[in-house]
């Protein structure tokens, strides 16, 4: 029987575009209240600061500028392509207000995998930073949009638009000040209008677009809240009025560091690479992090071992993790105040409030006796709206009574808490981010040098997973050292970072495969750990 939440539903209204929601409806942390009382925004960096309010008006004009500027239309995409930045939300609102769609892209993206993305959402747009401006454009000339459509979204270069631009036109257009944020067609509400596509990796194959919902994104953004505070009406109140965000452009240990002890940081978002980091590096014992609360993760399964370090160096630390997908437009369960500690730091909590968890056999679709392991299987609001125009694998993810397929291997305990095992997809996770052995196949059966392949993610300690290739030669009198490191260049010049093969390179003579042709990656996966074993013995 499938385990429900808890806590009670949440209600909230789907009459509402996001936008709306947040900045100008009854629910909004603003309405009835003096904005300077409401926090926002700050750039751990340089400490430049937004008040929740200012991203309501600089969002409103950059609206305004897309409309008249790029004539951005309902229902059409723009994609944001760059580092993290207190302008991000600016382009992010700007676009979700003139009722398009936003379209997310890692800043480690390939020109290829830019081109991708640009295709599948037929984006009219593009946000990027100034550092991957060379990226943007080669993307763009491939989908033959003009460097004019091109916004950055930090600073300013000749012959480009900036998201500064963007915002101070639209102050001044005419009549901008009556401009009216999208509003629902009649017969749409916010769980049938996609507001968001966000790439996700899948098994096989280039990354698929999901389509997120403004409903799944309301839904997204007030559970987890919810789920802590142990809610059931709908308000954004409690964040916004005494916290405020701090954001970093780029992840170094020290930057962070600094700017969780400047800004008084008492709750850190991490990755379990991060989280590593923490316990090893030298640098982090420079640092006071005693007022440090709370230590959220998720992403990637964060081993009892490092729980444990941190157990050991951060005392004072509760731990809660978070598990979900992009499927689920993020979080599906965490853990309540009750739950957050060391006990419980092993499991990723329970379902958030209005989910539900269940688990079955992954064969049968049966579900398992209690205790048992099966695939994870969730239902509820944040469960997103399917694949942009691929059927087929929406059919094979999303059931039609709304249960969602995690592909991921887990069981529930006598409690209730939820305890993720491994990953029946073949996805590699390196530092939290999805690999798809199937791309890197494709990518070097592509390599004149390569008869067959198979690829699997080998243990790392700080990265968590990387990709390791198990190669067959078609030339067998090849010299190994020279094939090895053509393709290790093969594979940098055309993938981002976190896809190179930084596991390594094995040639072998045949891959080992089933009778109707599937590679079987366990057998791989148990030989590269009794190498290892060997390895560490001599």
């Amino acid at each position: 029987m499938p385990t429900t939440s808890e806590f009670p539903d949440v209600e909230y209204p789907i009459d509402l575009p996001l936008w709306t929601l947040l900045f100008d409806s009854k629910y909004s942390v603003l309405h009835d209240r003096d904005p300077a009382r409401v926090r926002g925004f700050r750039d751990g960096t340089t400490g430049q600061f937004f008040l929740y309010s200012t991203l309501r008006d600089l969002s409103t004009t950059g609206c305004v500028g897309l409309k008249r500027q790029y004539q951005l239309r309902p229902g059409q995409a723009a994609c944001i392509f760059g580092l993290n930045s207190i302008w991000y939300p600016v382009a992010l609102f700007s676009v979700l207000r003139a009722g398009g769609l936003v379209c997310g892209a890692s800043p480690a993206s390939t020109v290829g995998e830019m081109t991708h993305y640009l295709k599948l959402a037929a984006a009219k747009i593009i946000f990027t930073s100034k550092e991957f401006l060379p990226t943007a454009l080669a993307a763009a000339k491939a989908v033959n949009l003009g460097k004019e459509h091109i916004i950055l979204l930090d600073g300013e270069m000749a012959g480009f638009s900036s998201i500064f631009h963007l915002v101070e036109e639209g102050k001044n257009l005419e009549n901008a000040s009556s401009d009216e944020a999208y509003k629902f067609s009649p017969g749409e509400d916010a769980t049938s209008v996609c507001g968001f596509l966000s790439f996700s990796s899948g098994t096989t194959g280039l990354p698929k677009a999901v389509q997120i919902s403004h409903a799944n994104m309301i839904a997204q953004s007030v559970l987890p809240f919810f789920h802590i505070a142990g809610l059931s009406q709908l308000t954004f109140v409690p964040f916004f009025l005494n916290q405020e965000v701090a954001i970093l452009a780029k992840f170094e240990i020290r930057s962070m560091l600094e700017a969780v002890t400047k800004y008084k940081v008492n709750e850190m978002w991490l990755v379990p690479p991060i989280v590593i980091r923490l316990v090893n590096d030298p640098a982090a014992s420079e640092y006071d992090l005693s007022k440090v609360r709370n230590l959220i993760y998720g992403a990637a399964p964060m081993s009892n071992e490092v729980i444990a370090a941190v157990k050991q160096k951060y005392p004072h630390f509760i731990l809660r993790q978070t598990w979900g997908m992009t499927e689920v437009c993020g979080a599906a369960t965490t853990c309540a105040p009750q739950y957050q500690g060391f006990e419980y730091a092993h499991t990723v909590g329970k379902a958030l409030g209005s989910m539900s968890v269940k688990v079955v056999d992954p064969i049968s679709g049966e579900e398992v006796p209690a205790g048992e392991p099966g695939e994870i299987m969730v239902k509820g609001p944040n469960v997103t709206m399917g694949y942009l125009d691929n059927p087929k694998a929406t059919r094979e993810t999303f059931e039609p009574d709304g249960w969602l397929h995690s592909g991921d291997l887990g069981t529930i305990d006598d409690k209730g808490f939820i305890i993720i095992q491994d990953r029946i997809k073949e996805l590699i996770k390196v530092k939290g981010i999805q690999v798809a052995p199937a791309e890197l196949e494709d990518l070097l059966l592509g390599n004149p040098l390569v008869e067959d392949v198979a690829v699997i993610g080998v243990s790392d300690p700080y990265a968590g997973e990387l990709p390791k290739a198990f190669v067959v030669l078609k030339d067998k009198t090849a010299n190994l050292a020279q094939a090895r490191q053509k393709l290790l260049q093969f594979v940098k010049r055309r993938l981002s970072r976190h896809k190179w093969l930084d596991g390594g390179i094995e040639f072998v003579g045949e891959i080992p495969k089933s009778t109707s042709g599937k590679i079987l990656r366990r057998v791989l996966k148990d030989k590269a750990v009794k190498e290892t074993m060997i390895a560490s013995r001599l």
